[in-house]
């Protein structure tokens, strides 16, 4: 589960940004029902009151607020804050109106008597203007360092939010190898929007460039994540910086590809793209080691999934391709090892024993995954129930002692790695 945790942790290698980090207590209001902000985005925030915010802060809030003549202000998030003939504070806030209207406000609260401790009831609303999440789609981030807003805003984050949603921190988590940057931790829930290719989430985010341990940025981070599960970041916007094209970031390649299989089994490509205008189409061809001609395991379709099935025991080439709406093409390869099907070469020491003596079992395999595990069980002909002499273990010398003049069944069990198993049969019969 992600949680805001790393907020009360204060970063010490910054260059151009200083972070304080308050204390935070969290108080919880209802959830309330979605309604649709601006285009198909929904409000869909869990917020804390304004008891999570430093004592002075949130005093000048609930001054602030209290004038406000729109409906209720609640905080979402304290972003940053800014020193010049007193205090600004930068919210981000859930305004619900009197007729129960929901949606999200940029809010800056100029408290002019703040003395560094304390804060009286002259706080006041400098500026407040809709927060729309569509604003920030499809647009890259730009660097904190590099475009610095007018009058030193300094990042200095309040979170109401403890725990996100299962369904948005699942996507979250997806999509977050594949972002580029070394860090993205979310600090508020913004909302969603659901549309014919799955989910959209959107997020505020605190995250530092993948590039150079200086940039930190806050960001509305938009995660899609795909009706089969799968997820990607969409879009990502520092709401301090300036736009810049999105589709500026080159097309990458980030598919994977099964290292290997096991003759007759099917193969699989797990397409995947980034950058660009993330509209791809996938493709894969593969071939043997040996041989120049390749084989289309599929042509282009948006399918990240694609599966195929090598007919020989021997090393393939497989070559993934990633094609954006422009006609860019990414291509990525990768050698997928085909090994043959397990087989138990196991054997007994003896198939006649006087009864008292002892029948040695060698477990042995080809084939398969490797790295085998032996298992051995017995029992009389005349009955049903099995013995276990050996659970699964890679311990292949097993001694069985049969306690009766009869015939015996064992049965000898092999289990690869990949939980594929083999069995051979035995029969032992025991004299007096």
């Amino acid at each position: 589960m992600i949680t805001s945790k790393f907020l009360r942790k204060v970063f010490a290698l910054m260059v151009a940004v200083a972070v304080t980090v308050p204390a935070a207590s969290f108080a919880y209001l209802p959830v309330s029902a979605e309604v649709s902000v601006s285009a198909a985005w929904n409000v869909d925030v869990e917020t804390g009151d304004e008891d999570f915010l430093p004592y002075p802060v949130n005093k000048a809030f609930e001054s602030a607020a209290s004038r406000y003549k729109g409906g209720k202000l609640v905080p979402v998030v304290k972003y940053g804050s800014q020193v010049v003939a007193g205090y600004n504070y930068q919210f981000i806030c859930k305004n619900i109106a009197d007729d129960g209207t929901v949606s999200l406000k940029n809010v800056t609260v100029y408290d002019y008597n703040y003395n560094g401790w304390t804060s009286n009831s002259t706080a006041m609303i400098s500026s407040i203007e809709d927060f729309n999440i569509e604003d920030y789609e499809y647009d890259y981030k730009r660097g904190f360092s590099d475009s610095r807003p007018i009058g030193g805003m300094y990042i200095s984050i309040s979170t109401g939010l403890d725990e996100l949603p299962y369904d948005v921190s699942s996507a979250f988590e997806a999509a977050l190898p594949s972002m580029n940057v070394t860090s993205c931790e979310p600090i508020a829930y913004l909302g969603k929007r659901v549309d014919s290719s799955g989910t959209d989430f959107a997020l505020l985010c605190y995250t530092q460039s993948a590039k150079y341990i200086y940039d930190y940025y806050i960001d509305v981070v938009v995660i899609h994540r795909n009706f089969d599960g799968s997820s990607y970041q969409k879009t990502s916007y520092s709401i301090f910086g300036e736009r810049t094209n999105y589709n500026n970031i080159p097309l990458e390649n980030r598919s994977d590809v099964d290292s290997s299989v096991v003759i007759g089994d099917w193969a699989t490509v797990y397409a995947r793209g980034y950058g660009s205008t993330h509209e791809y189409t996938y493709a894969a061809l593969y071939k043997k080691k040996t041989d120049k001609k390749w084989t289309v395991a599929r042509g282009y379709s948006d399918d990240e999934y694609i599966y195929f099935k090598p007919a020989k025991v021997t090393e393939y080439d497989v070559c993934v391709k990633v094609k954006d709406s422009k006609g860019n093409i990414a291509k990525k390869f990768f050698t997928l090892t085909v090994y043959p099907k397990l087989k138990n070469t196991s054997t007994i020491s003896a198939t006649t024993i006087k009864k008292g003596d002892t029948v040695t079992v060698s477990g042995s395999a080809t084939g398969g995954r490797g790295s085998y595990d032996y298992a051995v069980l017995y029992k009389k002909k005349s009955e049903t129930k099995w013995t276990v002499r050996q659970g699964y273990k890679e311990n292949s010398e097993i001694i069985i002692r049969p306690y009766a003049a009869t015939d015996y069944d064992v049965c000898i069990k092999v289990m690869d790695w990949d939980s594929s198993i083999s069995k051979k049969y035995f029969t032992v019969t025991v004299t007096k």
